[in-house]
């Protein structure tokens, strides 16, 4: 049985695997679902997120073997529901993977300026290997302006400068 990476699982909230099949049979389910429910606008857009939820973890499920899909779940599900923060993360790791650090960060920030979350932060932060503690907080800097007054852009900013040992604010 296939089993995420810890640091995947835990952010997604369980423990995925599923044959290809089912994953199949579980977006046709939700898909029927849908259909003879979608007399509301919220219940289709509860059903939307349960879908993203459904490609996220199956994307979760198959970075370790195709990274390409998951990249494709991974969009799929943010087209769905584009601030869900768990395919926002699997998404800009693939794409710092694959060294394309200009997708990830734009990812991150257009996630981020819709749903402040410190996993968002932290990846945003941290996207380059080797950066130093200055380069560091010249990026929380940036992220922390596209939600000022929240309270995880205030975080990720005191502790890069912490990190960076800039203690003019203080």
């Amino acid at each position: 049985m296939a089993e995420t990476p810890p640091d995947d699982r835990s952010r997604a909230g369980c423990r995925v695997s599923a044959p290809p099949a089912e994953w199949e049979t579980a977006r046709q389910v939700l898909k029927k679902a849908d259909i003879s429910k979608s007399d509301t606008p919220a219940q289709s857009e509860n059903t939307q997120r349960r879908m993203a939820v459904l490609l996220t973890a199956h994307a979760i499920q198959m970075a370790p073997h195709d990274k390409k899909e998951a990249l494709a779940l991974a969009n799929g599900a943010l087209d769905l529901v584009s601030d869900f923060v768990p395919a926002a993360t699997l998404a800009a790791r693939l794409l710092i993977k694959n060294n394309d650090l200009r997708k990830a960060s734009r990812l991150l920030e257009k996630t981020y300026a819709q749903n402040p979350h410190p996993d968002l932060a932290e990846l945003y932060v941290h996207l380059r290997h080797g950066d130093s503690a200055l380069e560091r907080l010249s990026r929380a800097q940036s992220l922390a302006k596209l939600s000022p007054d929240h309270p995880d852009s205030l975080y990720c900013l005191a502790k890069a400068e912490l990190e960076a040992h800039h203690f003019d604010r203080v």
